[in-house]
């Protein structure tokens, strides 16, 4: 293992945290120990914890270090974790990389040459220092290298006010960030050319920050380290009053508790008004009686335009007594019915503006709508097997399935799907939890619709016989099992890739490998996906399981 120790060195660079898999399995070998803490000081760079990975940096360098692609590693991850504290120091360790780049061995060059010029453009570009002759052959050839370097140039472009080359730079980086791929980088090309587009060129900026949630939700599975693209997508959004924001709204409060405290880019401070904005217009399926407060009834007064009441209560077919209580404030309750009567003559309502009352309406209402005019017709034609598997396959994408929990048990129905489907339809038709989980089935936000294309391939790459087989033992789970199955099965999917190594381990599910005839590499990463022993040990199990 210890001859591959470079090459999982590269492999962490090229594919970013997206191969912690990699990470976790060389950790197990007996490695020399200089080469052990700077692979735990990987994890650290990972998890934002420059401190602890700087003293681990440290420790190494005290001993003498034979190795020429290690200490040059390491003097890059040195310069890294300085930076991101602070420390003028950093400059020192700069110019001893510059100095001596053409020392490097040409793995590693391929490695530090974007953290140089990370560096360089954060301290030095403005200042007048000679720029960094990266530009070789190798580094351009090296699609990690070039992806960094042209992510790194296109930021400086769009500083300096150079759109046109900064968006032809961010769109190389996606190019290039596919065909790896490297999820970080494809995502940050993605979110960062929407923003810088939104203004001149919001519908394009819209489907680029769509695409970087998307390929967020594909790629990764600790969600809350994506929120920025979901602040993108929401500025443009709003900007084009696209009421489809508003499907993304549980999804931002369920990550947005995720987020870490304190101040500056990326805590819960920094992303407050994004946060604040969805609680006010958090949707309530439950929710049919409201206040009717003043933002109520001076709202519907503007929508109105001062018409005439005899005239209104015939429109809305609303008795003019009610009307003229509701608009005078004499009534301290609104039911539901009385906004959908409303919401019926006045469709072109602006959900941005109207308070939560008429808002939560609008969407109880789009969700019937949507339901009752294309979803229940498009899951009846379905056939037997693929309403099951479309119906598990979105259960297992859901972010939130406290619903499930609290009032419907997922086997009850598929059972129920199975024995009697129109009375199925009729539980369906009267319960509008059920009728927006059909509705995401034919269509939801980026984040599930990801999520779902995983779960789809999964059961795709399973023989045809048995894809029933393994659904069915999935539903039998308990939820905290299938939470650790939904899992495993988007990950198998993500890491099918070639890889430049043969991953290889003894602690593998034999039972689920013969009997699914699943690929031997996708497997042991997704099982070292989790960094723990013990998780990994239950997965294995479980796993096995889903053949007895």
């Amino acid at each position: 293992m210890y001859k591959k120790v470079p090459v999982i060195a590269y492999i962490l660079f090229k594919y970013g945290n997206f191969s912690k898999p990699f990470l976790n399995l060389i950790l197990e070998e007996e490695l020399p120990e200089e080469w052990y803490y700077y692979f735990i000081a990987q994890r650290y760079k990972w998890m934002g914890s420059w401190e602890k990975g700087l003293a681990i940096i440290d420790r190494i360098q005290k001993r003498e270090i034979n190795n020429l692609t290690l200490y040059f590693l390491l003097l890059a991850d040195k310069l890294a974790f300085l930076k991101f504290l602070k420390e003028p120091s950093a400059d020192i360790i700069f110019e001893e990389l510059r100095k001596d780049f053409f020392k490097i061995p040409l793995l590693a060059r391929k490695i530090i040459a974007p953290t140089l010029w990370d560096y360089f453009i954060t301290k030095f570009s403005q200042r007048g220092v000679s720029k960094l002759r990266l530009w070789s052959k190798d580094y351009i050839e090296d699609e990690s290298t070039y992806l960094f370097i042209l992510f790194n140039r296109a930021n400086e472009e769009a500083k300096r006010g150079n759109l046109k080359r900064a968006i032809k730079g961010y769109f190389q980086g996606i190019k290039i960030a596919k065909d790896i791929p490297h999820p970080t980088g494809l995502i940050y090309c993605l979110n960062n050319s929407a923003w810088y587009l939104k203004d001149k060129h919001p519908l394009l900026a819209l489907k680029l920050a769509k695409d970087a949630v998307y390929y967020w939700g594909y790629f990764r599975e600790n969600l809350e380290s994506g929120f920025f693209a979901l602040d993108t997508l929401f500025h443009i959004q709003r900007k084009l009053r696209q009421s489809d924001i508003f499907e993304m709204g549980e999804v931002i409060l369920h990550l947005y508790e995720k987020l870490p405290e304190g101040k500056g880019w990326g805590t819960k401070e920094h992303y407050k008004e994004l946060k604040e904005f969805f609680e006010k217009r958090k949707l309530n399926l439950d929710l049919d009686i409201y206040e009717n407060n003043y933002e109520l009834r001076d709202y519907l007064k503007r929508l109105f335009k001062d018409k005439n009441l005899s005239v209104l209560s015939e429109e809305l077919k609303i008795t003019k007594t009610n009307l003229s209580t509701l608009l005078k404030g004499w009534t301290l309750r609104v039911k539901g019915m009385t906004i959908r009567k409303i919401l019926d003559k006045y469709m072109g309502v602006d959900p941005f503006e109207a308070p939560f009352p008429i808002l939560n309406e609008f969407l109880k209402e789009k969700i019937k709508r949507e339901y009752f005019e294309k979803n229940r017709e498009n899951f009846i034609k379905l056939f037997l097997e693929e309403r099951i598997i479309n119906f598990v396959t979105t259960y297992m994408s859901l972010i939130n399935r406290d619903y499930f929990k609290r009032d419907k048990n997922l086997e009850k129905l598929i059972r129920a799907i199975r024995e009697d489907f129109d009375e199925f339809l009729k539980k369906v038709d009267k319960d509008l939890y059920l009728m927006d989980f059909i509705n995401k089935i034919f269509s939801s936000d980026p984040v599930v619709e990801a999520r779902k294309c995983l779960a789809l391939k999964f059961i795709n790459t399973l023989p045809k016989g048995k894809r029933m087989k393994f659904i069915n033992k999935y539903i039998s789970l308990k939820e905290k099992e299938r939470n650790m199955i939904d899992v495993f099965v988007r990950n198998y999917v993500r890491y099918d890739l070639k890889w430049e190594t043969t991953p290889e381990s003894k602690c593998i599910p034999e039972k689920f490998l013969k009997y699914y005839r699943v690929k031997k590499t996708p497997l042991i990463l997704s099982i070292y996906y989790f960094d723990k022993r013990l998780q990994r040990r239950k997965l294995i199990n479980l796993l096995d399981q889903m053949v007895i």
